[in-house]
């Protein structure tokens, strides 16, 4: 089995724990003698929370869902459960097997198929990252929709809820919305659809409640 536990990259292990309360900020751990001694404790306290978590990482860069849920049976074997499993994202994910005449889009119909049926299985969230289309950043309304899912119809088809990201200062720098993030939900099983406004705090890598954004 290729999954690792408890191997999380520095600026993960930033967003799970208390460094932004303790001013560590995240482009300090990427800079040579960056850090000063009162940022010590409260990293290594990160470190420790994060490799305590019951979580398992697959850096394989070539997976199919066959993998996937032959690691999700190793884990269940061993923590009885699994909670959430995340892919990113969804157009890197391998077919079982490639079928004559079939092009991409129907090998990520497939795909994501599976992936749902892994949810049920495992009764468990599956969350998966996907690419949208090229054509959202040639056009002058870049808030994506169902349709900019790239290379399939299938993530309307198959997903509980898709949502949908969009920042207005990565496109204008002159905007007010500063760190702004719009969560759109384009589709939901559950609720309506709506959008969410998040603040996400570039220093600390970490998304907040704007009604809790000064504490």
């Amino acid at each position: 089995m290729t999954i690792n536990r408890g191997k999380l990259p520095l600026n993960s292990i930033l967003s799970h724990s208390r460094l932004a309360g303790s001013h560590v900020p995240a482009d300090l751990l990427f800079k040579r003698n960056a850090l000063r001694e009162s940022h010590w404790n409260p990293l290594a306290q990160a470190c420790a929370e994060g490799m305590a978590l019951p979580f398992w990482l697959n850096h394989n860069p070539v997976i199919t869902t066959s993998q996937i849920k032959g690691d999700l049976q190793d884990i269940q074997a061993r923590c009885e459960s699994v909670s959430l499993v995340i892919v990113d994202y969804v157009q890197l994910i391998e077919p079982m097997r490639r079928e004559r005449g079939e092009n991409r889009v129907q090998e990520i119909d497939s795909i994501l198929k599976q992936l749902r049926a892994i949810a049920k299985q495992f009764n468990c969230a599956v969350l998966g990252l996907a690419q949208l289309k090229r054509e959202v950043d040639s056009r002058s309304e870049k808030r994506p929709t169902k349709a900019d899912f790239r290379e399939s119809g299938g993530f309307e088809q198959e997903a509980a809820v898709m949502l949908g990201l969009y920042r207005e200062d990565y496109y204008d720098k002159q905007s007010t919305q500063k760190g702004i993030f719009e969560v759109s939900v384009l589709k939901s099983r559950f609720s309506s659809e709506t959008t969410v406004n998040l603040l996400f705090d570039e220093r600390f890598g970490q998304f907040k409640n704007l009604a809790k954004s000064n504490y």
